[in-house]
Order: C-alpha cells, then structure tokens, then sequence
C-alpha cells in the first residue's frame, strides 16, 4: 500500500508541475500575443504617420507643380498675345494703309486668349 501511495503522491506532484507549467505557459502566450499586438498597432501607427508625411508633401509638390505651369503659362500667353498683337497691327497696316492704335488691337487679341 505504500507503494501505491507514493505513486499516487508522485502522480499529484507531477500534476501540480503540470498545472503550473500550463499556467506559466499561458501566461506567456499572453504575454506574446500582448507584446506582438503593441508590435502590429506601433508599425499601423508608423505606417500611417508615413502615409500622412507622404500625402502632404505630395500635397506641397503638386502645389508647386499648378504654381510653375501657371506662371509659365502666364509668361507664354503674354508673349503669345504679344506677339499677336504686332502680327495683327503689322497686317492692319499693311492692308489699310493707315494705322490704328496699339491698344485697340491687344483688347481684341486679349479677348481671343
């Protein structure tokens, strides 16, 4: 009987030791899972700051870009008119021989930019 009574002792030990490997195993799985959760949100949080950081300065560099092509467009329609505008005062002349104010001339060019 004292044979079976040390094993039943040793199979409550080893139970014990079972339950309280369980126990810490668990709790270390938590643990993990809790550690790769702040880990993911951390990298979603960097991943949308770089997303924001992005988007702004896309926002800046497309701003820019509408500012150059306006200014150059600005510039060549200037000229452009200009140019027509001499064109015109050039065949004006030309054709009517006599001359008719510079002024009158860019007005209507400027109405056709």
């Amino acid at each position: 009987m004292g044979s079976f009574n040390s094993s039943v002792h040793l199979l409550r030990l080893t139970e014990e030791q079972i339950a309280k490997y369980n126990s810490a195993l668990n709790q270390a799985r938590i643990q993990a899972k809790k550690i790769i959760d702040d880990a993911l949100a951390q990298v979603e949080e960097m991943r949308a700051n770089v997303q924001n950081i992005l988007e702004e300065e896309d926002k800046k560099k497309s701003k820019l870009i509408e500012k150059k092509v306006a200014e150059f467009k600005s510039e060549y329609t200037d000229q452009l008119k200009q140019m027509a505008t001499s064109i015109a005062l050039i065949y004006y002349t030309k054709l009517t021989n006599s001359e008719i104010e510079e002024e009158f001339i860019a007005d209507l060019v400027s109405k056709e930019f």
